[in-house]
């Protein structure tokens, strides 16, 4: 059987988008979705949903996985990796190695991307065993639904990476769909709560699920921060849903007083207001 293997960047457009759709419409809420949402939306420039396809030469999909790339401006603190979901094979053609191609193409392709490795979330004992750890993932220790491919000899973006350690800018935006990896990177990461008044140590987690129902919801505001503040590099994730907002927050030893300014910082963007006392703001760019 003769497979044509290509990767797409989302959005998606024509016969092609409507035959994808059509692949996810078995799926359950929220992951269907999501991936309708991922097909048809614009993307930020810095940020990448692919989709790995497998076409047979009568121009049918017969196999495809998708991928989440993180943003490569938020290439910060710890480690940043690719997100694959949607394993799909033809039923007629499964267990022809179709899936395996898929998953490795899309892990070849996280590579040249600068990731340091490819996460996946999967409830399947059967397929974690018998799939995915035949790939090369391993379980996750803190987390039942997590697995990783970690990579050695990690391409480095030197651009990216020698300007912020220059203390050149900081990045305020919106978050969209499109910010899956970029998000579960930061949350396989240890990092801190701010709900509140409430301050919560939170270790590695899979958000994939919880961030796909946000991404659907049109009345919540998130937001993607980093950059340096008071001489310490930061990544902030907030959401806002009507007067709650929640932040989570990767940083290097942020203390009370440093929390308090980015907070207040936070609160600046959403009322179009960036003087902050006491605090230096890189070239601001959003």
């Amino acid at each position: 059987m003769d497979v044509f293997w290509t990767i797409v960047n989302c959005p998606v457009y024509g016969d092609l988008k409507n035959e994808i759709k059509s692949i996810v419409s078995v799926n359950p809420y929220p992951w269907k979705d999501f991936a309708i949402l991922c097909l048809e939306d614009e993307r930020l420039a810095s940020t990448k949903t692919q989709i790995v396809l497998g076409i047979e030469s009568s121009g049918r999909v017969c196999a495809l996985t998708w991928v989440s790339l993180p943003d490569p401006n938020f290439f910060l603190i710890g480690s940043n990796y690719a997100f694959i979901f949607n394993v799909f094979v033809h039923a007629q053609l499964r267990h022809k190695g179709l899936a395996t191609t898929a998953m490795n193409i899309a892990i070849q392709n996280a590579r040249k991307n600068y990731c340091s490795g490819v996460l996946l979330a999967s409830n399947d004992q059967s397929l974690r065993n018998s799939f995915y750890s035949k790939i090369g993932f391993d379980n996750h220790n803190l987390d039942p639904w997590l697995m990783l491919l970690k990579f050695e000899n990690v391409l480095q973006a030197e651009t990216g990476k020698a300007r912020f350690e220059k203390k050149l800018d900081l990045i305020i935006r919106s978050t969209t769909q499109h910010d899956l990896a970029t998000i579960q990177s930061l949350c396989y990461q240890s990092r801190l709560r701010i709900s509140g008044d409430t301050i919560t140590k939170v270790y590695s987690e899979e958000i994939e699920e919880e961030f796909c129902k946000r991404s659907l919801k049109l009345n919540l505001r998130q937001l993607l921060l980093r950059g340096y503040l008071n001489g310490k590099k930061f990544v902030l994730w907030m959401f806002r849903e009507e007067n709650n907002s929640t932040y989570e927050l990767l940083s290097d030893d942020f203390n009370d007083n440093d929390i308090h300014s980015l907070l207040k910082l936070s609160d600046a963007w959403q009322k179009k207001t960036y003087k902050i006392k006491n605090t230096e703001l890189y070239n601001l760019k959003y």
